[in-house]
């Protein structure tokens, strides 16, 4: 039986690009000089936490089960014995004309 786990190469290369392009973000604000070792270490742990995380979550989720899925507003469906009645309709055709609340005509 083959072991479920995450997706870690598309891990590490989302992870690494997203480093890269938040260092880049820090030099083009200016919240970070270019000499800074933040610039090389941020893609580098972006690399080693987008390996990590698909890893650890696959085998956190191995156990969990999957909910259920219902359109918005959906009610749920009635459970046992019990089922809903209509509610009574004052307005109901009438038997003869087909017109709701209307006399039948007289012969």
């Amino acid at each position: 039986m083959m072991r479920k786990r995450g997706r870690p190469v598309v891990g590490a290369i989302s992870g690494f690009f997203l480093g890269l392009l938040l260092a880049i973000d820090l030099l083009l604000f200016s919240v970070v000089a270019l000499d800074s070792i933040l610039v090389l270490v941020l893609p580098i742990l972006g690399l080693v936490v987008g390996i990590a995380l698909p890893l650890i979550a696959r085998r956190s989720a191995a156990g969990a089960t999957t909910p259920e899925v219902t359109r918005a507003g959906a009610t749920p469906p009635p459970t046992g014995d019990y089922v809903a009645a209509a509610p009574p309709n004052d307005e109901a055709p009438d038997a003869t004309t087909g017109a709701p609340g209307e006399p039948a005509p007289s012969s």
